[in-house]
């Protein structure tokens, strides 16, 4: 699930997803929309804030399988 869905999904404002992970509304705007990549803390804060709706996996689009993926190993050529 992409952080801009999980935080729309769930009727959060920024400021209330950044002080979920010790960050910034700023920060978490830019992770939001696809401008930077959370570091290792930031994504475990993530994944923790999301109870693992937010994966690591999310970030770069990789397909694992998973149900809901819709990468596909042709958009990634």
């Amino acid at each position: 699930m992409l952080l801009r869905d999980f935080i729309t999904e769930n009727n959060l404002t920024l400021d209330q997803f950044a002080a979920l992970i010790d960050s910034t509304a700023a920060t978490v705007s830019r992770i939001a929309r696809g401008l930077h990549k959370p570091d290792t803390k930031t994504m475990e804060a993530i994944l923790k804030a999301t109870a693992g709706a937010v994966t690591p996996n999310d970030f770069f689009g990789i397909d694992t399988g998973r149900p809901g993926n819709d990468s596909t190993p042709e958009a990634a050529a």
